[in-house]
């Protein structure tokens, strides 16, 4: 014996089918064809939805039931194209000369050199001298180097020129009074005159007299000054937020 409550659910069931049941009385001269687009279904659909034995077998006055129409198929979105691998940049080393500095050979003017767990920018990972950093492009290095000083400034409050080349050129290795003055003379700073180490404008004068320095004005000016300038550039405009 079925469950009464079944018995009542397949009763619903059967009057919504009903109610939802669509039907169509065949007209004089009408045939499949006509009827089933009226109704966004097939031929085919409504043939074996009335068990017809074929298309061409209706008759005027007789009852067809319309099958549902079909659900709408989602369209299924294509799969983005896997971006082809982007090669490494290839680094662009000076022609080797006499004399040439090893920062200037590096791409490295301002003789950057590796703690082994800081990652640089535009670093290659092949440096030509023991210790030293060595860059894809000079620009590269360059851009570097201005990190180092607006960190000094942002973080360390250095401001002034013997502050800034006592910490980038230790006095272990360097003369660095004779590199002060050179820096002050030509950045045209007095001594202990309070610089801005993250503004542009400082950095911009800042670091070429710093970069002849550290490779001589010879190599410096075949690096040539727009190099230079467009390295400050990137350099301070890694600090900005983006947009």
């Amino acid at each position: 014996m079925q469950d009464p409550a079944h018995l009542v659910l397949q009763r619903i069931f059967e009057k919504r089918a009903q109610a939802q049941l669509v039907q169509h009385k065949v007209a004089p001269g009408e045939i499949l064809g006509r009827i089933a687009p009226r109704y966004g279904v097939s031929v085919k659909d409504i043939v074996s939805y009335n068990k017809l034995p074929s298309a061409d077998r209706i008759r005027s006055g007789q009852v067809l039931k319309i099958p549902p129409k079909p659900a709408p198929v989602a369209p299924v979105a294509p799969k983005p194209a896997t971006p082809a691998p982007v090669a490494p940049p290839v680094p662009k080393f000076p022609a080797k000369e006499p004399g040439a500095p090893a920062g200037y050979l590096n791409n490295n003017p301002g003789n950057l050199r590796s703690d082994g767990r800081t990652k640089w920018y535009g670093a290659t990972g092949v440096p030509k001298a023991p210790q030293f950093l060595s860059f894809n492009t000079p620009e590269d290095g360059i851009r570097g180097m201005t990190r180092v000083l607006y960190n000094y400034g942002k973080k360390h409050n250095i401001s002034t020129i013997p502050g800034v080349v006592s910490r980038y050129a230790p006095t272990s290795e360097n003369d660095t009074s004779k590199y002060t003055k050179a820096v002050e003379k030509l950045y045209g700073a007095q001594p202990d005159q309070k610089i801005d180490l993250t503004d542009e404008a400082t950095l911009q004068k800042l670091v070429p007299a710093m970069l002849e320095q550290e490779i001589g004005k010879k190599w410096l000016d075949k690096i040539g000054p727009s190099v230079v300038s467009n390295g400050v550039s990137r350099g301070v405009a890694s600090f900005r937020p983006p947009g």
